[in-house]
């Protein structure tokens, strides 16, 4: 028998107290429990995760702004298995706490604008998995951006970013971005820039057993940073009453690039993939059909391959596409939408262990789809629900997912 509940709480607080000074508190709660039990073993997950966020905003005259902002979080994780006699099988308890200071100082004259800002954090995480019981990783950053209409039709944007972390080396991430609009409907874009990521404690130490949907992740703590490169190229139309339509190219190539894979069915890890480059284009629109309703559609096409050996990025999925049809009623107290996503037929990959490698199928997957919807009833000020089903046509593989049929589920919600 599996057991699964969910509470979340959110709320804010704003104030106001002088003309130029504001202060916004926001706070979120999160609880979750799962459980699975059968004759041989009990398995039980519980998951906490609370944030606070507080903002100061402070105009100092026509041109000057200064943005204080403060976060704190923590999580935790307990999981544990018994056999129904009370022996126990497993324990393992993860938790992080994380608290981060930006300040961010804005100024703008007539065409230009700059954003001058820097960042402070730690994070302390705790888990049996890790070496001493606890890791902690503080960082230091400083940022700064510039904006300039350099005509009624040209925008550029420059910017970069100088991290700090624990005891590596400084890293600068710059970028830039372009942006020339033709008869007032047209936008054509091009923007270059590189990024850097450190992997997640959860990267490296998660254990996961999510039992509803039946997966498992694994971290792996040998994980290194990864650095990345890309340029981008857009174009737009926009017509404000009716549609919009927007198609992107864009390349980006990583070293050392984290990425999430298949050990056995239902059991996933991260691992690092030396040199790799990821091409696509996407086309996304919108269309209004009338006030009450709104479709949404895209397509994607990925490239996504291992420089080093020429071959696909194990189970890329080079073309989907999607198509979203909502609906609000006229007061608004009734909402729902149809999600439709169809994935290509591809060439799937799975991982040998033996062979430490992935082996590529003989034959291609076939097309497949799935169709999720929602709805929302509000029935007061105060009280309304949400119910939906998701993975309608009941599709599932149990070689490469989805693991988990047809589900329905109905939340109460009450803002307070």
């Amino acid at each position: 028998m599996d057991e699964y509940d969910k509470i979340s709480i959110q709320g804010g607080f704003k104030y106001a107290p002088l003309e130029n000074h504001s202060f916004d508190l926001q706070f979120n709660g999160y609880a979750n429990g799962e459980g699975s039990h059968t004759r041989t073993l009990n398995a039980d997950t519980d998951i906490q995760r609370n944030s606070l966020i507080f903002k100061h905003n402070w105009l100092i005259g026509d041109q000057w702004s200064l943005e204080t902002v403060i976060r704190g979080a923590d999580y935790e994780r307990i999981h544990t298995q018994k056999r129904p006699w009370g022996e126990l099988v497993n324990f393992n308890r993860s938790a992080e706490k994380q608290v981060e200071f930006e300040e961010n100082i804005l100024f703008e004259n007539g065409n230009n604008s700059v954003n001058l800002g820097m960042e402070f954090s730690n994070s302390v995480f705790s888990s049996n998995r890790v070496l001493n019981g606890q890791q902690q990783l503080y960082s230091r950053g400083v940022f700064f951006q510039w904006h300039r209409e350099v005509s009624v039709k040209i925008d550029a944007i420059i910017g970069s970013r100088f991290d700090y972390y624990n005891s590596m080396k400084v890293v600068l991430s710059p970028r830039l971005t372009m942006m020339y609009s033709y008869k007032q409907r047209w936008k054509f874009r091009a923007s270059w820039g590189t990024g850097f990521r450190l992997p997640s404690f959860m990267n490296q130490y998660i254990d996961l057993d999510h039992i509803q949907f039946g997966y498992r992740i694994l971290g792996n703590p040998d994980l290194k940073p990864e650095s990345s490169e890309g340029i981008t190229l857009g174009m737009e139309y926009y017509h404000p009453a009716r549609y919009q339509i927007s198609l992107f190219i864009y390349q980006n190539r990583f070293k050392d690039m984290i990425s999430d894979y298949s050990i056995e069915p239902g059991l996933f890890t991260y691992e690092n993939v030396d040199r790799v480059s990821y091409r696509g284009l996407e086309i996304q629109g919108r269309w209004i059909i009338s006030s009450r309703w709104l479709a949404n559609w895209g397509y994607n096409y990925l490239d996504n391959r291992d420089e080093s050996t020429d071959r696909m990025i194990a189970n890329t999925q080079p073309h989907s596409a999607s198509i979203r049809v909502s609906f609000k009623s006229v007061f608004g107290r009734f909402s729902s939408a149809v999600k439709i996503k169809l994935v290509g037929p591809y060439y799937p990959e799975e991982y040998i262990p033996e062979l430490g490698e992935y082996i590529r199928s003989k034959s291609k997957r076939p097309l497949f789809g799935t169709i999720n919807a929602t709805g929302k009833i509000k029935l007061t000020q105060l009280f309304g629900f949400s119910f939906g089903v998701q993975n309608l046509t009941d599709y599932t593989d149990e070689r490469y997912g989805p693991f988990i049929g047809r589900s329905i589920y109905i939340e109460l919600i009450t803002e307070i």
